[in-house]
């Protein structure tokens, strides 16, 4: 909430200082000339901020064997956060970002998160630390249109 307050009273300032042309303006050029290079910023920052999160390294999660364990927990976690984040991107974009080939393992991560329960701890734990990522991705995303129009 913090964040998206934020981001409105700068947007204002700047419809203040500037008019509301310039701004509509800047947003609208924002949105068709920008919009690439913001999306895979956007992934490279989610993949590193779930490394983080999960403690481990990038390319233990990409690596083209089978992943398990935290890694694979890690890597369905960026799949989610891609996939809520990032609307440009398809399913096979997103597995492309991760060194997977087949877009299918993205479908499959978004279907357990959206049918998971609290029952089980390993449910509640990837709910909880989506949540912290979900903020974490926000404040940023929020940053990054801030620094476009400005």
């Amino acid at each position: 909430m913090n964040g998206v307050s934020s981001l409105l009273l700068k947007l204002n300032m700047a419809i203040e200082n500037l008019g509301i042309t310039v701004v509509m303006g800047k947003l609208d050029e924002i949105n068709e000339s920008s919009k690439p290079s913001t999306d895979k910023e956007l992934s490279h920052f989610i993949i590193s901020e779930c490394c983080k999160k999960y403690n481990i390294s990038k390319d233990e999660m990409t690596k083209n064997s089978f992943v398990r364990g935290e890694a694979l927990v890690c890597r369905n976690m960026c799949f989610v956060l891609m996939n809520r984040h990032i609307q440009s991107y398809t399913h096979l974009d997103i597995a492309n970002s991760l060194n997977r080939k087949a877009r299918t393992v993205v479908g499959i991560a978004i279907n357990d998160f959206l049918q998971m329960e609290d029952k089980v701890k390993y449910e509640r734990d990837f709910k909880q630390n989506y949540k912290e990522l979900n903020d974490i991705v926000n404040t940023h995303k929020n940053q990054l249109f801030l620094l476009k129009i400005a």
